[in-house]
């Protein structure tokens, strides 16, 4: 419990020789994050993706970690990924994803781009709002 006491604590690296199995190390980013941690919850976010680079879920913690940790440019990639990704309906399981997105594109002066995203968050939600 060290290591989530004392984040930047020498407890052992964080690669994949960690002995750290990837719900753990969920786990423990998830517990970092919490505790506004932002940037070494995404050290363990990124070592998941490494293992599992398709994991939606996890990118979205990602994105999010790097947002509060004011890393837009990271944020931007991984917000894109997130919102771009075919597999989900990505509106319905990260209602927020899409508006972070269009926000940190404005935070990266990417206005029209972000325009046009915050024009589909508020399309998305009047249609999700017309079906609740």
């Amino acid at each position: 419990m060290a290591l989530l006491v004392c984040p930047s604590c020498q407890m052992g690296k964080m690669g994949s020789e960690d002995g750290l199995s990837v719900n753990t190390k969920l786990k423990i980013g998830d517990k970092l994050y919490g505790e506004k941690f932002y940037y070494d919850a995404a050290d363990y976010y990124q070592k998941i993706l490494d293992v599992e680079p398709n994991n939606v879920d996890v990118t979205f913690k990602l994105a999010e970690a790097q947002f509060y940790s004011r890393d837009y440019l990271k944020a931007e990639v991984n917000y894109k990924k997130v919102v771009e990704n075919s597999n989900k309906r990505v509106d319905f399981y990260f209602p927020t994803a899409r508006y972070q997105y269009a926000l940190t594109l404005k935070k990266n002066r990417k206005y029209d781009e972000a325009k046009s995203e915050f024009k589909t968050f508020i399309n998305f939600s009047l249609l999700y709002k017309s079906f609740g």
